[in-house]
């Protein structure tokens, strides 16, 4: 039985990060995640810390829950990717990791102007009208994921979580060289927010990653690709 420890993306939630790992939970294993800072209708985003105080929220759950698997998604895959290449003493029995639907490397770029986009979206007609717009204009599970976690956002909070997000860095390519677990990368086809590039690109920084392209028809279609290749790469 696998224990997953997984990592949710900016303006998601700990039950749409567990969701994309059902499979472990079906399969007799265990998922668990955690709020990001700032994010949940809790306290604002700490200013500027580049996504310091998640990486060490993170390290301190993998010291609790001593995990197999250390998965994120989006932004908490920029996240365990930066802790694993950072903070290598502190893996405590870490398997292998997945890193699902990297959306930059480095410095933000274009992917995370559009993520402020979004944010000054909120700002100017609210969450639910901005709903509205993406389901009607790209309707499918995507839309219905997005839904269910925005809501459960305060939305001045989102806000201001967003825009954190994209003035935080993603891992460079020499931090990715430095990440020495078994590592799967996940891309999702034609996802233009997590575009299939930056996932290739991390898959070949990261010595031994396999990278796994998913055309996915549900958010456990994700989880499950990212599952099979971390399980069989870790043996």
């Amino acid at each position: 039985m696998v224990s997953v420890l997984v990592v949710h993306g900016a303006g998601s939630s700990p039950a749409v990060a567990q969701a994309a790992f059902a499979g472990a939970t079906a399969a007799g294993g265990s998922v668990r995640a955690f709020w990001l800072a700032g994010h949940g209708g809790l306290a604002p985003p700490p200013p500027a810390d580049d996504g310091a105080q998640d990486r060490a929220t993170l390290a301190s759950a993998v010291v609790r829950l001593r995990p197999d698997i250390v998965a994120g998604i989006s932004y908490g895959a920029h996240q365990v990717a930066r802790w694993a290449a950072e903070r290598p003493a502190e893996r405590h029995g870490v398997s292998s990791l997945a890193l699902l639907l990297p959306a930059w490397t480095g410095p933000p770029d274009a992917t995370a102007a559009a993520t402020e986009a979004q944010a000054d979206e909120f700002a100017r007609i609210g969450v639910p009208r901005a709903l509205e717009r993406i389901v009607t204009a790209h309707p499918g599970w995507i839309a219905d994921t997005l839904t269910q976690s925005w809501p459960q956002h305060d939305p001045d909070g989102i806000v201001a979580a967003l825009r954190a997000v994209a003035h935080t860095s993603g891992p460079d390519e020499q931090a990715l060289g430095a990440i020495d677990l078994p590592t799967t990368v996940v891309a999702l086809a034609g996802d233009p927010l997590h575009p299939a590039e930056v996932a290739a690109l991390w898959a070949r920084s990261i010595p031994g990653a396999k990278l796994t392209t998913v055309v996915a028809t549900c958010l456990a279609d994700l989880g499950a690709a990212a599952l099979a290749a971390s399980v069989s790469g870790s043996r």
